[in-house]
């Protein structure tokens, strides 16, 4: 058991002694994976203490690593956990974007960055440990970086990944590892030219939490999204329902299933209880879905992505 975490104590009665163990192997790497500068080093991000994805080959602070990282930490550190937030947030662009990544020798990446959970991951933090002088300084750089992904990433209601590259062969490469997806077949035919289901999710996320944070920093006339959205519910038009208007008249739907329609709440009744007969499910439904013998196209509305 590890002394300074006292919230592993706390679970010793409700998980079971393997599930402590990795939980406890789970600390310790996150706790040793705060990089310690060389003799005569200064790293690029201090004084903050910066967490490290791992020792060997990603010797960095990764965008959302930090997001993750933060929310981990932050069940024993929320101190430490708010320090990965705040590495990104000063490294902002001015643009309001976040960069990819700071390496440990100081250089930068800012052609494109990674989903946007950064404002999710501190109402994780916040709920846990309430730091209102910490918010309050958030609060306008994640202003900021919403009205990034309004103004170089929305196409109609919804929102897709892409960088800043002039490059057409490295624009598409790099918005791949916007993605965090990286080289994966569901990009075979570029990443900029679909709508992500997981990047619409991470949105409504973004844009609850700065819903959330609005009330908690008292400005109740602050912050509206630069996005068409209904803010009672924080979500863009274009996620729910996706068969009212369907989006891909405009750019195919990346979803990651064939029976699960772009929509928060799950796939229709019918739809779900039927996920291992994918020959029951209509060629061309009036939602966007992947295609049966091609998981990197889609379709919609009867049209070929």
């Amino acid at each position: 058991m590890i002394d300074t975490h006292p919230w592993l104590a706390s679970l010793s009665n409700h998980v079971s002694p393997r599930d402590l163990a990795l939980l406890e192997r789970a600390a310790v790497t996150l706790q040793s994976n705060v990089l310690q500068p060389q003799p005569g080093q200064t790293l690029p991000w201090a004084p903050h203490p910066g967490i490290i994805p791992s020792p060997a080959g990603y010797r960095g602070v990764w965008n959302w690593d930090a997001a993750f990282h933060a929310v981990g930490v932050s069940r024993w550190d929320p101190e430490l956990a708010r320090e990965q937030v705040r590495i990104l947030l000063e490294a902002q662009l001015p643009f309001g974007a976040l960069p990819d990544v700071i390496f440990e020798e100081g250089n930068v990446v800012t052609a494109f960055g990674k989903p946007p959970v950064m404002p999710w991951a501190l109402e994780q933090v916040d709920r846990r440990a309430p730091d209102d002088a910490f918010l309050a300084w958030a609060y306008p750089r994640f202003v900021a970086y919403e009205r990034h992904w309004h103004a170089s990433r929305q196409a109609g209601d919804l929102f897709h990944y892409d960088s800043a590259d002039e490059d057409p062969d490295l624009r598409d490469k790099n918005a791949a590892l916007e993605s965090g997806w990286d080289n994966s077949v569901r990009w075979d035919q570029g990443a900029r030219r679909w709508w992500a289901v997981d990047l619409n999710s991470y949105m409504v996320l973004l844009y609850r939490a700065m819903l959330t944070r609005r009330r908690r920093s008292a400005r109740p006339n602050g912050w509206m999204p630069c996005s068409t959205t209904r803010p009672a519910a924080a979500m863009p038009t274009g996620i729910s329902p996706p068969w009212s208007s369907p989006p891909c008249s405009r750019r195919p739907v990346s979803c990651r299933c064939t029976w699960g329609p772009l929509r928060l709440s799950g796939p229709p009744a019918w739809r779900a209880s039927r996920p291992t007969r994918p020959n029951s499910i209509p060629a061309c439904p009036p939602w966007p879905t992947t295609t049966r013998l091609m998981p990197a196209q889609v379709i919609g509305a009867g049209r070929a992505g």
